[in-house]
């Protein structure tokens, strides 16, 4: 469920002009979880939407998007989505990459002059299953699809592919000419891309610096997600003691109060300490200011406090589960 609602997080943020290819095992109906809201967002944008069922009838589609709560007719009836099949995207003869090109320039302008404010589309790639179409003439239609809708125009594409039909040859060829891919419940950087050296035959030398600056644009990437991870988890954290914490600025001020860093390394190293045993390590801390500093970090949910039933009574401090996460991230800097 939570992979589930994190990839329609993830298609609901896609920029203007993204181009993705979308692969699945087998069945269809896997493309479902980052379709529907990719269809459902760019009709509620006023955005034309434009499927092209090959795996699925139109019929099968029609019912899926209903189930979802999609209303076909409505739409369909004022022109907002079109379910086409193979025979109305499908030109006759060997797959012409200009052609194919004036095609779906003729689809932008007729949805621009429509008036609608954007355009989608979703694109089952078993239509290619044909002699006339081959993996290189569909990888040089692939390349040139990132470059095809008009600036100021937001557009976006998803090439499905199924791969337990579609030859290995084709599904890899997507790889190279997708930006982004779906893979499961996951929208990824795909640093296979290298489509300039396709649509523009680069050499050999330029293909190479190529891949370097994909896999140097990865790293950056997941140092970014790293970083927004961090952030994230401060901000769950506020959101989870809202009784106390009010924001991330105030977890920030608690741990920036004189010892309550030490304190959270001293007892997460120890696994659980007494309050004696915390004093004597400090040295220097009067039992107040120990004992307030210890109430402020459990008031943030950060330690938790055990008291036995002995005598004199034993309380022992350790660190909650939000606190271990939290000292983990701070390690680095301590």
């Amino acid at each position: 469920m939570q992979n589930q609602i994190l990839l329609e997080q993830q298609m609901l943020n896609l920029k203007q002009d993204n181009h993705l290819c979308l692969i699945y095992d087998k069945d269809p109906l896997e493309q479902m979880p980052a379709l529907v809201p990719f269809i459902k967002q760019g009709l509620e944008n006023n955005e034309q939407f434009i499927y092209i069922a090959d795996d699925l009838s139109v019929e099968q589609l029609s019912l899926i998007l209903k189930i979802n709560r999609i209303d076909v007719d409505a739409e369909i009836d004022r022109g907002a989505l079109k379910l086409w099949t193979r025979k109305e995207w499908r030109q006759p003869g060997e797959l012409d990459s200009i052609e194919k090109s004036k095609q779906v320039h003729e689809v932008i302008d007729g949805a621009i002059k429509a008036g609608f404010e954007g355009i989608r589309f979703a694109v089952e790639m078993t239509w290619t299953l044909d002699p006339d179409i081959t993996a290189e003439k569909l990888e040089t239609w692939e390349s040139t699809i990132n470059t095809i809708f008009p600036r100021g125009f937001p557009g976006k594409m998803i090439c499905q592919y199924n791969r337990h039909r579609l030859p290995a040859s084709v599904i890899n060829q997507a790889f190279r000419t997708h930006p982004l891919a779906i893979l499961e419940n996951y929208v990824c950087h795909n640093a296979f891309y290298e489509e300039p050296n396709i649509l523009n035959d680069k050499s050999e030398t330029f293909r190479s610096e190529w891949i370097i600056h994909q896999l140097k644009e990865a790293y950056l990437r997941f140092i970014k997600m790293q970083n927004e991870n961090e952030v994230n988890y401060l901000s769950d954290l506020v959101s989870k003691n809202k009784s106390s914490l009010s924001s991330t600025t105030n977890i920030i001020k608690v741990l920036g109060k004189k010892y309550a860093i030490f304190l959270l390394s001293l007892i997460g190293n120890n696994g659980s300490i007494r309050f004696g045993e915390i004093k004597n390590k400090l040295g220097g801390i009067s039992s107040s200011t120990l004992s307030h500093r210890l109430d402020e970090l459990k008031a943030a949910g950060l330690i938790e406090r055990d008291i036995y039933p002995e005598i004199p009574p034993k309380v022992e401090y350790s660190l909650s589960k939000n606190g271990a996460k939290l000292l983990k991230t701070l390690n680095p800097l301590l």
